[in-house]
């Protein structure tokens, strides 16, 4: 029984190792050329080589397409990255937001139009520029307050078309008085 017990842990202990293995860049631009998905990683240098290790990318954009949970993985290689947009990103899930921390320069997501909740928002972290918040089209309810909260840096959230009450973004409010919230749908100028 005590070699299965030692058997057991050396065998998590080397599993746990081979997942904590952190994705190099390079490793990072292959799999997105292989995958077909150079087009998503947004640079600001002006080459026309434009997808070289080197080179600083500012947006990564997922948006509307279809993509695993393992492509959100290799993010992880561009901690330099500004704004992410997953607009549309139809299997993008709660248990995904897990892949968005450790940005230290992120300032804006866009999470328009899917059908998560919020309650991914308590997986993400180490985010203390994070400005803007669009959850237009999403299930995001009252609930996810008390997630929200803790992004003292946010300066705008959109919540049209969402689950979010009135009570909802009042309470919100006291957490982040510098925030502008808004349900307010620019396309229809209703307040849903």
């Amino acid at each position: 029984m005590k070699k299965i017990v030692i058997s057991f842990i050396l065998i998590s202990v080397g599993f746990m190792s081979l997942c904590a293995k952190s994705i190099s860049r390079k490793d990072a631009l292959e799999y997105f050329k292989k995958r077909n998905i150079y087009g998503i990683l947004a640079c600001d240098s002006s080459s026309k080589n434009a997808f070289r290790l080197e080179n600083k990318y500012d947006s990564i954009q997922l948006t509307g397409r279809d993509f695993s949970h393992v492509d959100l993985k290799y993010l992880s290689a561009f901690p330099e990255v500004e704004f992410f947009n997953f607009g549309g990103a139809l299997k993008l899930k709660d248990i995904h937001f897990k892949y968005i921390s450790n940005f230290p320069k992120l300032y804006m997501l866009d999470f328009r139009n899917i059908r998560i909740t919020g309650s991914g928002f308590r997986y993400m972290k180490n985010l203390p520029r994070l400005e803007e918040i669009d959850l237009t089209g999403t299930r995001v309810s009252d609930k996810t307050i008390q997630y929200l909260k803790k992004f003292k840096s946010l300066r705008f959230i959109g919540l049209c078309k969402t689950k979010v009450t009135q009570r909802g973004i009042a309470r919100l409010k006291k957490y982040l008085p510098n925030c502008h919230i808004t349900k307010y749908c620019e396309n229809d100028g209703n307040q849903e």
